[in-house]
């Protein structure tokens, strides 16, 4: 396990699709990786929350103390977010 930036172990990544679904919000859990002339989407949680400005705590890897801290800068610059607490979900 690597303790990383986060200040405690995590579990090594077996892939990017793991990786991607560690990210702290549903929302930001997505990502593109090119293929044979295209695209393929990776959004573990399905895009409606990216779609919808919902932000979500996705509580595999983050703990609280993240989530709201993302969640405090974010609203500032989105001030429309429609946010989930860290109790409600996940």
């Amino acid at each position: 396990m690597v303790r990383g930036k986060f200040g405690y172990p995590i579990k090594p990544y077996t892939s990017t699709t793991d990786a991607i679904a560690t990210f702290p919000t549903t929302a930001t859990a997505v990502g593109l990786c090119p293929r044979n002339a295209s695209l393929d989407l990776c959004a573990p949680f399905g895009l409606s929350d990216l779609l919808g400005g919902i932000v979500r705590p996705n509580k595999r890897q983050i703990r609280r103390e993240i989530y709201e801290q993302k969640v405090i800068r974010w609203v500032k610059v989105w001030p429309n977010l429609s946010v989930v607490g860290w109790l409600e979900g996940g």
